[in-house]
């Protein structure tokens, strides 16, 4: 317990969920229309082993829950493995005790307790060029990539309906329990060519998106308006698609009670994508959805397929801060060793400097280990491309060449092309996206 100009710092105390859902509600119209209570915030235990109460921080002055912040627990496929990562949400400060360090002194020791668990990478989601997103920034949270959608009227949709639906060749019907274990191995086998991918188990899948209640995001679900449809070739199950009818929704804070939100399209084949999302539009279309906004990967094919949408970069953003960079390179381990098997291998000693910290690692063939020697070729990195290069998200040459990784060479047998052809095998640039209901 910390104490400050008269404020307390804290972990969650049993009867502290009042506090904290009345100040999220001031803080947030969000969970203000949503109508967030004591008792939905600890409905969240049982349905997302993300959420801990003793992750829940809190600031007290006079006996009041002034202040609050949420560390959430998420299992994020980074690169070829699954790294424990502190999500930062809810950083809210009642509004008559604003500008007194609050949120920042939270946001301090949100940080300890990531170290404190042995989590070594903390990431939030903000919006860019906002008082916060600079509060951020000065707490050691780097820019990794800014949040992108599609967007589409009745125009667009049936443009894109008339384009494929002649092209479908495969049975849509709604989702039945028994087509879960499909679903679930759909998508880990989506999740490989990807980084940024949430883990789920089956637990989670039940809970929080076939079950009762759907989630569209961590906090947030609907019992009404939330469908699945799937998508069957030769009598399999080939492909799924999750959405929000906005009309149907009782709880919907997306948007209005006119949009309708597409969160996961994701099949083992072309043909399955078409008719997942010529199903999903015209289900849209009979309750009179008008804006359709479809939040999925702005990679292909999903280019492709809504080339007659609209697609937009958003001000809101992905952030990180390294809590222990040496941690989270042992973690990488793995990885590391995967990408090296694949480029045949290195022998080299390599130092990684920035403003997280320093660290050395000695690879040997396709083996790499933490070291204490002296590397042959030292790279200094901006702290924004390291949060980038550790979820694969930046190509290190183009970094090297806008000038975020100086190379300082120890030993003058490893040429400038040769350092970086090593650094860019350990991260290569991958395809990275968070489905929407993995969000916190």
């Amino acid at each position: 317990m910390n104490k400050g100009n008269g404020i307390i710092y804290r972990v969650y105390r049993e009867g502290d969920e009042e506090g904290i859902t009345e100040v999220m509600r001031k803080c947030f119209g969000t969970f203000n229309q949503f109508q967030l209570d004591a008792k939905t915030w600890l409905s969240y235990r049982e349905v997302d082993y993300g959420f801990k109460t003793d992750y829940s921080l809190v600031a007290e002055a006079n006996g009041k829950i002034v202040g609050h912040v949420q560390v959430v627990l998420r299992r994020l496929k980074l690169g070829k493995g699954y790294v424990n990562v502190g999500g930062i949400a809810n950083v809210s400060t009642d509004p008559d005790y604003r500008g007194r360090g609050i949120a920042t002194n939270l946001m301090r020791m949100a940080l300890e307790l990531c170290k404190k668990e042995g989590i070594h990478l903390s990431d939030l989601m903000t919006s860019y060029g906002y008082v916060a997103h600079r509060v951020y920034r000065r707490l050691g949270y780097a820019d990794v990539i800014f949040f992108q959608r599609f967007l589409g009227e009745r125009e667009e949709v049936e443009e894109t309906i008339k384009t494929f639906e002649k092209e479908v060749n495969v049975k849509v019907r709604d989702y039945k329990d028994d087509d879960l274990p499909h679903l679930e191995r759909i998508y880990n086998s989506f999740a490989e060519e990807y980084s940024g991918i949430a883990w789920r188990d089956t637990e989670y899948w039940r809970k929080k998106i076939v079950g009762k209640k759907r989630f569209y995001h961590m906090w947030f679900y609907d019992e009404e308006g939330m469908e699945i449809l799937v998508a069957e070739r030769g009598g399999e199950v080939s492909g799924y698609s999750y959405f929000a009818l906005g009309p149907k929704c009782k709880r919907l804070v997306m948007g209005s009670s006119e949009v309708g939100i597409l969160l996961e399209l994701v099949a083992k084949d072309m043909a399955s994508l078409k008719g997942l999302l010529v199903e999903t539009l015209r289900r849209m279309l009979e309750v009179n959805v008008k804006t359709f906004d479809l939040v999925l990967p702005p990679y292909e094919p999903y280019r492709s397929l809504l080339r007659r949408f609209h697609f937009f970069i958003e001000r809101g953003i992905y952030m990180s801060n390294i809590v222990d960079l040496e941690g989270l390179m042992r973690e990488y381990i793995p990885t590391f060793e995967y990408f090296m098997r694949r480029a045949g291998g290195f022998n080299v000693r390599i130092g990684l400097r920035s403003s997280y910290g320093n660290v050395n690692l000695e690879l040997k063939g396709d083996t790499i280990e933490v070291t204490k020697e002296r590397p042959d070729v030292v790279f200094q990195i901006s702290y924004h491309s390291l949060a980038r290069m550790v979820h694969f998200v930046e190509n290190v040459y183009s970094a090297f060449f806008k000038g975020h990784i100086d190379i300082v060479k120890t030993n003058s047998s490893i040429t400038a092309s040769r350092a970086l052809q090593c650094l860019s095998t350990l991260f290569p640039k991958m395809k990275f996206f968070v489905w929407q209901a993995d969000h916190w």
